[in-house]
């Protein structure tokens, strides 16, 4: 796929409800490269978007790398003008608002002539961190899953259920700032198999793996099932990462693993992982309708 044609081809069509912004792969409909505007994309997200302990970091703060999933995709793009405003810790609410000192809120990147947004958001919503960590420290005494199991009714899932109308609003957002932008849905890597083997490299009982795994899964089916409703376009690469998780060898893992992590922060994407994001979202670009050749226009 020639991520340079999308550069070259910017087109405006009706896709459902939204007015989006499309740069068509291939060439096709293409106007002269010295007609056509750079891309303006804008990155949001938390640090499975930034790309922490992942070389070379840009920004201390955020712990943002240089090889984080935007990057990589805007370089294969080429011709992008990318503001990436990812950050660790960020939740949703460091849409709208300030995270920490000196980190504005990220919807202060997304103006008017944005043609891309990339998101990604809801693992530090759900606060699955503490949940993996909690798994790893305290779930020998009693199980992870019976420690977030009371009573018939599982805590993350209801975590999750409630992150829903957070997503909701970070699109609604986005989308009122940048009318014209084509939005994607980031979903999360998966960390963990669906089987208990896993060896050392994550120290949580066997049995509570497959249960944590699944609860990432919800989390990513979430994702994609609020991106689909309000029009934007989901991309979840947990199908894709599916023998690539943390338990994985070095040479094959996109995440990292709670112990011994080499390459990235512990339970977090790899470089490669990045780069496959970025080859997942750059697919599903590409798969978008095309708009009949009446209604191309080149770049102003």
């Amino acid at each position: 796929m020639d991520g340079s044609g999308w550069v070259r081809s910017q087109m405006l069509w009706t896709w459902g409800a939204v007015v989006a912004v499309a740069m068509v792969f291939c060439g096709l409909f293409a106007v002269p490269a010295q007609a056509a505007r750079q891309v303006r994309y804008v990155a949001l997200g938390d640090s499975f978007a930034a790309g922490p302990g992942i070389s070379r970091e840009l920004d201390a703060k955020c712990e943002r790398s240089s090889r984080n999933y935007a990057r990589v995709l805007a370089r294969r793009i080429g011709n992008v003008a990318l503001k990436d405003v990812t950050c660790k810790g960020a939740t949703t609410d460091a849409v709208a608002h300030r995270q920490k000192a000196g980190v504005a809120a990220q919807i202060d990147a997304v103006t008017a002539d944005t043609d891309l947004v990339t998101l990604t958001f809801g693992g530090n919503d759900i606060g699955f961190g503490g949940i993996v960590r909690t798994c790893a420290f305290a779930s020998f005494l009693r199980g992870c899953k019976r420690i977030f199991t009371t009573g018939g009714a599982d805590r993350i899932d209801a975590k999750i259920a409630a992150t829903g109308p957070k997503i909701d609003k970070v699109i609604q957002r986005v989308r009122a700032k940048a009318p014209r932008a084509v939005i994607v849905v980031v979903g999360y890597p998966r960390l963990l198999p669906d089987t208990a083997r896993c060896g050392r490299a994550v120290a949580v009982k066997p049995e509570d793996i497959p249960y944590l795994a699944a609860k990432q899964r919800s989390l990513n089916t979430m994702l994609a099932r609020r991106a689909a409703a309000a029009g934007a376009l989901g991309v979840d690469p947990w199908l894709a990462s599916t023998g690539h998780d943390a338990c994985r060898s070095a040479a094959t893992r996109w995440t990292e693993p709670l112990r011994e992590p080499s390459g990235a922060v512990a339970m977090h994407p790899n470089a490669k992982g990045m780069a496959a994001v970025a080859t997942l979202i750059e697919a599903a670009l590409a798969r978008l309708p095309r708009p009949p050749p009446e209604n191309v226009r080149g770049g102003p």
